[in-house]
């Protein structure tokens, strides 16, 4: 979420400007949504708060990967500033919102719910929405700032085609299954030569990682790619663990339910492993934002 306003509060951190009053790539933290929202949750800005001050003098808010928010949150923001301003009968208390982002992407995750539990969640869903222009950004940026060649251009197309669903069903392979084309897959059946396939140069002191990533369904498919592409890279590896003891109540007995043996098996959602291997010039991502003023913030 970045908020803007003529008058900086604080500079942008990753330009040499002053444009922003606040910048957060995570919407819930920026506006102290609760870390579990229901249809009545309401956020911790007071309009005396310097965040309350801040939304009050912005003009223009932009939250980037809106449809990833889920309807809670968004309706929870739209409470916020209707509080803030007064404006209980406008969207937003009359704030001008843009979202940005692409429903052919990641919706919001709803626990143990189908198709349409996911929908219910989306910010379509929002009582607002009516009210929402669309407008669609039809050049890619990605494809023209590599020169428009002819193999990004056709890439960028066939992506469009897989997310709009109009390519067509190759029933040979299975139901509802798309043939993805020879030029984009790899025949290695072995890990390591995947990895080398995505990354040729891996193995060097200079390798970049930028513009690529791979993919996968589950967290341990991650972690042992993430240990195969650690492998390839040079360098000695260094071994980082986490705490591994238990804040009592008082009563140290309470230590005894849980031996360091099992706390080290414990490896939290969100949150980096018990046992971490990084290396010199190995690239790493902050899951959580740390210090947003600093620049460690989410994706970082």
């Amino acid at each position: 979420m970045e908020v803007f306003k003529e008058n900086c509060y604080t500079c942008c951190l990753d330009r040499n400007c002053c444009t922003f009053t606040a910048r957060c790539e995570d919407s819930s933290s920026a506006f102290k949504v609760p870390l579990q929202v229901m249809p009545d949750s309401t956020c911790s800005i007071t309009a005396r708060s310097q965040a309350g001050k801040i939304l009050l003098q912005s003009e223009v808010i932009l939250w980037v990967e809106a449809p990833m928010s889920g309807k809670d949150v968004v309706d929870c923001v739209d409470r916020l500033l209707r509080g803030l301003t007064k404006k209980h009968h406008l969207p937003f208390g009359g704030k001008t919102v843009v979202f940005g982002g692409d429903f052919r992407q990641t919706l919001p995750v709803v626990c143990r719910q189908g198709r349409a539990g996911i929908i219910s969640k989306t910010i379509q869903r929002c009582s607002f929405w009516s009210s929402v222009q669309v407008l669609h950004l039809t050049i890619n940026e990605r494809v023209r700032q590599s020169g428009e060649n002819e193999q990004s251009q056709r890439f960028a197309d066939f992506l469009l085609q897989l997310g709009e669903g109009r390519l067509p069903y190759n029933t040979a392979l299975g139901k509802h299954t798309v043939r993805i084309p020879d030029e984009y897959v790899c025949n290695n059946q072995n890990l390591q030569d995947f990895v080398r396939w995505c990354y040729p140069d891996i193995d060097s002191s200079s390798i970049n990682v930028t513009g690529k990533a791979i993919l996968a369904p589950k967290n341990k498919h991650v972690d042992e790619l993430n240990n195969i592409a650690l492998s390839l890279m040079q360098g000695n590896a260094e071994n980082f663990e986490s705490a591994d003891s238990v804040k009592t109540t008082g009563d140290d007995r309470e230590s005894v339910n849980f031996p360091t043996e099992y706390l080290n098996t414990i490896n939290a959602s969100g949150l980096p492993p018990h046992k971490l291997t990084i290396k010199i010039g190995s690239p790493l991502i902050l899951l959580r934002n740390i210090h947003p003023k600093q620049g460690l913030c989410n994706v970082t």
